[in-house]
């Protein structure tokens, strides 16, 4: 009977990649493409699988199979990719991982949720041997309340190295004798999701002719300088902040003087891309200066593990927060009486909001206003740290002049309708047990502008600050940043931006837009894109052209080359209009697309799961994405069809992107449209060769401009 399961990081990806996965045995399907090898243990009770592909000293896992079988079947790809994941992790220790895994470390100990919390409260009790480079998964816990590592007593597991190494030559035996095996990185998809999306698996000393003007010069500002790149989608500014990253270290290296360096994203997804990438470009050594982490983790760090670990966090980056705080806001809506309606409407409610509340909880209408204050207590009452117990600060909000791209709440009634909702919301959260990370952001400014964190700060404060994609950090978080430096007047910070996929430019306090500014150069301008075949890249730079930048103008390099295919548009009627056209398109995709091929079906507004549900009922295979977190599993899932939001495909890219929108443009207000034309945007510039938008609806200005251009066209419905 097997009672130890031995996994190295190299099988446990290719299972993923085959699909096939067993919390049970077999365990993992032998051969396949990717040459999986078992061994079996008998001395032991142990079986171990690896891959010819595996490095000579592979991270590996010994999983107690007693504790694997106590998980729900069905759950096996979810168990094996968050192994495979704590893996990945263990290059660097202390390991981190997801928020929403609820990690929690006692020396080398460390516990996490074996499972996405749909399946239960199951959690890992696991240790980390760094001498064999083995992460043991000896106990699982189903406990409710917190697990005390301190005090905890796991199981034990034999020394199954010598196991290992048999299964490791066995694979590399099997490699030599079969030619058909293809190599992993040919088949799993890094190009979308990998470090190799960035870097294309070149080193730093590698890309010195291959950058363009733009990317060259953020290479020739002087070591420990702020420097702010703006450009538009595929533009290559993430590539240019890692080189960047890796030139301060050898600038500081070559100085003999040490240095500090924060990288930070808003998601793990990006965070673990950005460290691959890092990676890769010194040459497959990690740079211990470099710090990578999405700014979640950094500030629970700084809250303080023990504290942090009690906290339920609403809206995390791997979960469905947002959704959730979407909810809960429209619950609140729903439930105020006719008195207050009667307080709104003598103070003053905007017409528009009027019909909002008297209609239907469902309609789109509703819907609107739901997203509208969400966006207002996200980014204008949370950003601008308006307390209900702070008149002043209540009164400046009541008063304060209204911008058009901000949430439509222009007159008194409006605002008093934000406020009573921010209100009730708050309880909400504190019934729950709930804090947002808008409010664990607050909890960590205060911290950091302690006297204990200023005589911290000079050992563990940061030198240089590196931002991928800053607007998406509101100016709450922004400012946090600055914090976390050795000195906010000294230290450097280098940030991207593509101002069009983030409204945070727009509705932030003035006074907190940007990072601190020390010895910044001009903003640098990146104009050539490296992704887009020409007919996409000129509807992507039409889109771009639409948003009423609060920036300066930004200049997009030249459109005018007359090669690719130019955008279609199909426009349906129904919801399962929608689902039949994009199955359509996904067949003849699937029958003409080469073997390095990739589809996606980027959702606008909630139509993702029915079309997924058509996709399979036509035979398609198809991965969801129901969270940023979840983006990883693009690195498993070639052969598929990737369907997801677009809040989740940012920073991805693939040969050919289906667009859908089952409402339409619904909004009546600029910065309704604004928030809408964000998305198009953002999902069109996923696309590299080809692009389709299917829409059942109005269809929003800037698209119906493009198709007068000629910059899309209508789909050939007979073809379909």
């Amino acid at each position: 009977m097997t009672k130890f399961l031995v996994i190295t990081e190299g099988a446990a990806e290719a299972a993923l990649s085959q699909g096939e996965v067993q919390l049970r045995e077999p365990f993992l399907s032998e051969g396949g493409d990717y040459g999986i090898t078992r061994m079996d243990d008998a001395a032991h009770d142990a079986v171990a699988f690896a891959t010819a592909r595996d490095s000579r000293e592979p991270r590996y896992a010994v999983i107690s199979v007693d504790e694997l079988n106590r998980l729900p079947a069905k759950a096996a790809r979810d168990v094996f990719a968050r192994i495979h994941r704590v893996l990945k992790a263990s290059y660097k220790f202390p390991i981190r991982l997801p928020t929403s895994w609820s990690e929690y470390h006692h020396q080398n100990r460390f516990a996490f949720f074996a499972v996405p919390k749909e399946w239960g409260s199951y959690r890992w009790i696991a240790d980390y041997d760094d001498h064999r480079k083995c992460v043991n998964f000896s106990q699982l816990s189903s406990a409710a309340g917190p697990i005390v590592l301190e005090t905890l007593r796991p199981g034990t597991s034999p020394d199954l190295a010598e196991a290992l190494e048999t299964a490791l030559i066995a694979a590399r035996n099997a490699r030599r004798t079969d030619t058909t095996l293809e190599s992993l990185v040919s088949r799993v998809d890094f190009d979308a999701i990998g470090g190799g999306a960035i870097s294309k698996s070149y080193m730093y000393e590698e890309w010195t002719n291959r950058l363009s003007a733009s990317q060259q010069k953020v290479l020739e500002i002087p070591p420990l300088s702020s420097i702010r790149i703006v450009g538009h989608a595929g533009t290559g500014k993430t590539l240019a902040l890692c080189l960047r990253t890796i030139f301060e270290c050898r600038s500081a290296e070559k100085e003999k003087k040490p240095i500090r360096i924060l990288f930070t994203t808003h998601s793990w997804a990006m965070a673990e891309r950005v460290d691959e990438t890092l990676t890769t470009l010194n040459g497959g050594t990690p740079r211990v200066e470099i710090t990578v982490f999405p700014l979640l983790q950094i500030l629970i760090d700084a809250l303080g593990g023990s504290a942090a670990s009690s906290l339920s966090i609403l809206g995390d980056d791997s979960t469905d927060g947002r959704k959730r705080q979407i909810e809960i806001i429209g619950e609140l809506v729903q439930s105020f009486s006719s008195s207050d309606r009667k307080s709104f409407t003598a103070a003053g409610l905007s017409k528009h909001i009027a019909e909002a509340l008297d209609s239907a909880g469902t309609s789109i209408e509703r819907a609107e206003l739901v997203e509208d204050i969400y966006q207002e207590i996200n980014g204008v009452l949370s950003a601008d740290a308006v307390s209900l117990g702070d008149q002043r600060k209540v009164d400046e909000y009541l008063k304060q002049d209204r911008a058009d791209d901000m949430p439509p709440f222009r007159r008194r009634g409006d605002r008093l309708l934000a406020l009573a909702t921010y209100g009730r919301f708050i309880h909400r959260l504190r019934d729950g047990g709930y804090v947002t990370t808008d409010q664990l952001v607050s909890d960590v400014v205060r911290i950091l502008e302690t006297f204990s964190w200023a005589v911290r700060r000079e050992a563990e404060g940061y030198d240089v600050i590196v931002v991928d994609e800053l607007q998406l950090f509101d100016a709450q978080e922004r400012f946090a940043l600055t914090l976390l430096t050795r000195s906010p007047q000294q230290a450097a910070f280098v940030s991207a931006e593509d101002p069009s996929q983030g409204i945070f430019s727009a509705i932030s306090p003035a006074w907190r837009k940007g990072l601190p500014e020390k010895k910044l150069a001009a903003p640098i301008e990146f104009r050539e894109a490296h992704r887009f075949d020409a007919g996409v890249l000129r509807f992507v730079t039409h889109l771009y052209r639409c948003f009423p930048l609060n920036t300066q103008a930004i200049a997009i390099g030249d459109t005018s080359i007359n090669s690719g295919a130019t955008p279609e548009l199909f426009q349906e009627t129904t919801l399962e209009g929608i689902a039949q056209r994009v199955s359509a398109i996904a067949m003849e995709e699937q029958a003409t697309q080469a073997a390095e091929d990739r589809l996606a079906i980027i959702d606008l507004d909630g139509a993702a799961e029915p079309v997924a549900r058509a996709l399979n009922y036509r035979g398609l295979k198809v991965t969801i994405l129901h969270s940023l977190d979840d983006v990883e599993k693009l690195s498993y899932s070639r052969r598929s069809i990737v369907v997801g939001p677009w809040q989740f495909l940012g920073g991805t890219q693939f040969t050919s992107v289906v667009v859908i929108s089952q409402s339409g443009t619904t909004s009546s207000s600029t910065f309704g449209r604004l928030r809408e034309l964000t998305g198009v945007y953002v999902a069109s510039s996923r696309a590299a060769k080809r692009l389709s938008l299917v829409v059942a609806g109005k269809l929003h200005p800037a698209i119906e401009s493009a198709l007068s251009q000629g910059l899309i066209k209508k789909g050939d419905v007979k073809k379909h």
